[in-house]
């Protein structure tokens, strides 16, 4: 069972907000407490890891009940007070500049804080490390400390006419102990070393929003929303050091950015109906996600050959996808009948979000042409290419009706 963690935590969570209005400005002002017990163990002694076949030769003499009494210690108990506070300082009758500051707790997932019984690399919830693993072994941390955000905000909320208002939003988060990979840690056998889950990454995010809405008045509605967003951080993943490692790469230095940092964001929204009927067409259209590239082997050759280039330094294709949404209302008698269609991806796009690291497409890869001959394999060799997740969902359709009384 991937999911069957043998440990129980506790959280725990308390908050309080009070709103106090004055003449001039609205005050919002809260506090969270945050607690979390991870009732769990860690190693003792971080350089004698296996319990069943210790590398230090005093430890071999205990029965396995008699380490059991010294092989473990607590995990340490998280706690966090966020204080959250807003503003909204009205400039006119229809202009407000609001701000918003807050502290955010978030734990690591039990994946990372437990480990999982699922054969991946950091599967290791026994926190066990063999005679021969070598740096392969990658072990869970009870002990990880909790990931701390820092978020501010400051706005603009200014009403145009009586139906169409406008926001203009700045806003910065400042995240701390993100979890990633130690460095190696070395064991009583010099030929052995581990890595484990610590907290050291760093990320911050920044930008804009702008957002337009138009109330409904002479039969319709519509929205329009714009975000650009710059997130960088020393890590994406919490195993990227470690894979580094692993295939000899030199460690990260540099801040870069965010395998999620989708730098412009746009969603509109048009509405045209009564109370009975109602048609709607949803856009929405994001910039691709970075990925870090390589050349297929083969590709370069020489001594100045080399298989990749900067982390994150190219970017997935951009995708743009509608829907349509229709509603229809009947009424005969007391009772009301409804019908509706929605139609997901209306143009049938073929969206893109993941790709080929070689080529930046998810269609096809250079590596299918250096490929060698297998007869033992049972599918084309195209097939072992084709991700399907790669791609938006293609178009759906969905038809209903319903009765109300």
């Amino acid at each position: 069972d991937y999911n069957d963690y043998h440990h129980k935590p506790l959280e725990l969570a308390a908050y309080i907000q009070d709103k106090m209005e004055f003449k001039d400005m609205i005050v919002n002002l809260g506090i969270r407490f945050d607690y979390f017990d991870p009732n769990a163990k860690i190693l003792a002694d971080p350089k004698d890891p296996n319990i069943n076949s210790p590398y230090l030769v005093e430890h071999r003499q205990y029965s396995l009940e008699e380490r059991e009494t010294f092989w473990w210690k607590d995990a340490s108990k998280k706690y966090q007070v966020s204080p959250r506070f807003g503003i909204a300082y009205p400039i006119t009758d229809r202009g407000v500049i609001h701000f918003s500051y807050g502290h955010f707790f978030q734990m690591p997932s039990f994946r990372i804080l437990y480990g999982a019984n699922d054969g991946t690399d950091n599967s290791n919830p026994d926190l066990e490390v063999s005679r021969t693993q070598g740096i392969d072994a990658f072990m869970s941390n009870a002990d990880l400390k909790p990931q701390k955000t820092v978020m501010y905000e400051i706005g603009l909320q200014q009403q145009m006419t009586d139906d169409i208002g406008i926001d203009v939003t700045l806003f910065y988060r400042d995240i701390r102990d993100w979890v990633g990979a130690s460095p190696l840690i070395s064991t009583y056998s010099p030929s052995v070393s581990y890595t484990q889950y610590i907290n050291k990454d760093y990320s911050n995010v920044k930008g804009i929003t702008l957002s337009a809405n138009k109330r409904y008045a002479n039969y319709f509605e519509a929205s329009l929303d714009y975000t650009y967003m710059i997130a960088e951080g020393s890590a994406s993943n919490p195993q990227d050091e470690y894979n580094d490692r692993k295939n000899n790469k030199a460690p990260r230095i540099q801040i870069i950015p965010l395998g999620w940092d989708q730098r412009h964001t746009l969603n509109g929204h048009f509405s045209v109906g009564t109370q009975d009927w109602r048609a709607s067409i949803i856009g929405r259209f994001w910039t691709g996600t970075p990925y870090t590239p390589r050349f297929a082997k083969g590709e370069i050759a020489g001594a100045s050959a080399f298989s990749g280039l900067r982390e994150h330094s190219a970017r997935k294709p951009n995708v743009t996808s509608f829907d349509l949404k229709l509603y229809k209302q009947f009424k005969f008698n007391a009772i009301r009948y409804s019908i509706f269609a929605y139609v997901y991806n209306i143009f049938d796009a073929r969206g893109q979000t993941g790709v080929h690291d070689d080529t930046g497409d998810a269609d096809y890869t250079l590596d299918l042409r250096n490929a060698s001959d297998d007869p033992k394999r049972v599918s084309l060799l195209d097939d072992n290419q084709v991700h399907t997740e790669w791609y938006i969902e293609p178009r759906q359709i969905q038809l209903g009706f319903s009765i109300m009384f």
